[in-house]
């Protein structure tokens, strides 16, 4: 984004534009005047009488270089339609000697106070302002100072031959380039300059969040329900780690917008809205004929007047970003305005309706379904496997069948995060979440175990969501009141006082429980592990794939096991591109994430890895 920024602001720059997003101080004026002054001066001094001041900008022939190229920059800086009546002005104040320099040597001579000059310098820098002197031209003169120069304009045929070249990359501006050519500056215009480009960076952040296309690295998929319809795991990775699996989740999306989002985007966008921007914010619907079902409505969001994009909502996509001159023909040209909201969000909700159906399906022109098709998500127990994932969207080497291998490069997935839930549901936690403190009687308890003081070595317990209790021991108390208790599943829980005594009181409880079948207390207290082989094998997920020797044809399903426990309501994963690959003998078409699985089982298996039907029947062998 800084890039991107930066690219803006010099645009703006080199077009000397009027639209900016700073103000140009008063002693940077005064530089700019400096500057122009000098060379007019020059300019009028070697230029006839009677003859017009701007023939005198043109270079002589036998000029060097550098001066050529200082002479013809400084005649299309104030000859431009922008400039030219600030360099007239400027002319004028040199004739009638009330040009920079003749005020400075009218204080140096002593024909002038200080304050004098001052008083007259500070007309001379709103004339100047008046006159289009504004940030971007000042800018414009100080960059060329160090070097930074608007690139010529070519033709197509050297523009061609100049992607060839290998020096091009050289002659890109970028971020510390450009930070670097301002090292060569006087510090008061490096902070001039630095802090424009912080503003327009946060100009071109503000925007990418308001249209949805930050990008932070890891893209967030959402729309107005989010849900899984489906998980499937894989073991890939053989005796090396029974227990971790790849999952592959399939993500439903409904794209939408309802009109109650649509209708508080509009509240949130009207307070933030810049009257002077291109277009204005508000809905809009298109009563042509063309439009069989329903008038489509559209919100249309204002970024600002510096912005050259705006923001379209609809019911059937939600949120997109456009450029104006699109959105105004699109969208703003035919249709009107409306401002009666309770007329829209009767609008918005009937083109809702129409529009669930999936987004293959039009239910009018240019209309098509929120119902987006599934995606598939990599997560689960992804990184020890990462680089096996990313080289299985490559064709196998020994592949008879593979199609241009040379040729083809890794297809590099990107990172999302996934959300369940509707858009005005407020997320809760997963069902991982431990309890503490149950609803245990005190009256079948032995209250008095929960009482007394805290010690190293005293039992405690604690329950999670589905029924499962854990015991365990205090460890350790620490001078803050708090303690440190450690459990049989390897888990250390920092608790407080009231957390410590519910936790002692379920120890107590279960204790009484097995006690009372005939457990030896001894038993029942103890909090020492023993794991069974038999024990290890009721833990291992059950493979869904349960022959040992006939391999499938889809392989992938010799390594996918039953998924056991909850899909969380937050995770993040990879997301292959929608694009497909040849497969197999008879060239089967597959969706990458499925080409991606299927690449990845066969190399396992020339590998040897061994399948969980194998690693499970071993087990219960043993």
């Amino acid at each position: 984004y800084g890039n991107q920024a930066l690219k803006i602001m010099l645009k703006g720059i080199w077009n000397l534009s009027n639209i900016c997003l700073s103000e140009v101080e008063d002693r940077h004026v005064v530089d700019a005047i400096s500057i122009v002054d000098k060379h007019l001066c020059e300019v009028l001094s070697a230029t006839p009488a009677g003859t017009d001041w701007k023939a005198g900008l043109n270079p002589y022939d036998d000029d060097g270089e550098s001066i050529h190229t200082y002479y013809s920059f400084l005649k299309s800086f104030l000859t431009s339609t922008q400039l030219v009546a600030f360099a007239q002005k400027r002319v004028d104040a040199i004739k009638d000697g009330r040009g920079f320099h003749h005020l400075m040597q009218a204080v140096e001579d002593g024909e002038d106070t200080a304050e004098g000059m001052k008083a007259k310098l500070d007309a001379q820098i709103e004339d100047a302002k008046g006159a289009g002197l504004n940030f971007n031209a000042v800018a414009k003169l100080f960059l060329y100072d160090v070097g930074v120069v608007q690139p010529k304009a070519s033709s197509r045929r050297r523009r061609m031959s100049a992607d060839k070249d290998e020096k091009k990359s050289s002659m890109i501006i970028n971020v510390p380039k450009f930070l670097n050519r301002c090292l060569g500056m006087p510090l008061h215009r490096q902070s001039m300059l630095t802090n424009h480009l912080v503003k327009c960076l946060d100009k071109r952040v503000r925007d990418a969040k308001s249209t949805g296309e930050y990008d932070i690295g890891i893209r967030t998929l959402t729309g107005n329900k989010v849900s899984v319809k489906n998980t499937r795991a894989f073991n890939f990775r053989g005796s090396e780690a029974m227990d971790e699996s790849v999952l592959v989740y399939s993500v439903e999306i409904d794209q939408g917008m309802s009109s109650d989002t649509a209708l508080k985007l509009y509240d949130e966008a009207i307070q933030a809205d810049d009257s002077r921007g291109q277009i204005k914010t508000g809905f809009y619907i298109d009563r042509r004929t063309l439009f069989k079902q329903c008038p489509p409505v559209y919100l249309i969001i204002s970024m600002g007047r510096t912005s050259p994009n705006a923001v379209v909502v609809r019911p059937n996509n939600g949120r997109n970003c456009h450029n104006i001159p699109w959105i105004k023909d699109r969208f703003i040209q035919p249709s009107s305005r409306c401002d009666d909201l309770v007329k829209v969000r009767q609008m918005w909700d009937r083109e809702f309706a129409l529009a669930d159906t999936d987004s293959d399906n039009a239910y009018q022109m240019w209309s098509f379904g929120r119902q987006r098709k599934p995606i598939y998500i990599f997560g689960g127990q992804i990184v020890p496997v990462i680089n096996k994932l990313l080289t299985a969207t490559l064709p196998r080497r020994n592949d008879p069948y593979a199609i241009s291998i040379s040729s083809k490069e890794m297809t590099l997935p990107k990172i999302v995060r996934i959300e369940i839930g509707s858009i005005d549901e407020v997320t809760e936690g997963s069902g991982a979440s431990t309890v503490l403190s149950p609803d245990v009687p005190d009256d079948d308890v032995n209250v008095d175990v929960a009482n007394e003081p805290p010690a190293v070595g005293q039992k405690v317990a604690r329950k999670i969501h589905g029924g499962t209790i854990f015991r365990g021991q205090i460890v350790e108390c620490t001078s803050n009141n708090s303690y440190v208790t450690e459990f049989t599943d390897g888990k250390r829980i920092e608790m407080d006082g009231e957390e410590l005594r519910e936790s002692k009181k379920l120890f107590a409880a279960e204790l009484m429980k097995l006690t009372k079948a005939n457990v030896s207390k001894t038993d029942a207290a103890s909090t020492k592990v023993y794991a069974s082989d038999l024990a290890k094998t009721a833990t291992q997920a059950r493979p869904l794939w349960t022959e040992t020797d006939d391999i499938p044809d889809d392989c992938e399903r010799a390594y996918e096991v039953e998924f056991v426990g909850d899909v969380p309501k937050l995770f993040i994963g990879l997301e292959f591109p929608e694009k497909k690959e040849a497969k197999s003998w008879n060239y089967e078409m597959l969706q990458l994430w499925k080409y991606v699985l299927r690449n990845l089982a066969e190399r396992n298996l020339e590998d040897g890895i061994e399948t969980p039907a194998k690693l499970f029947g071993q087990a219960r062998l043993k």
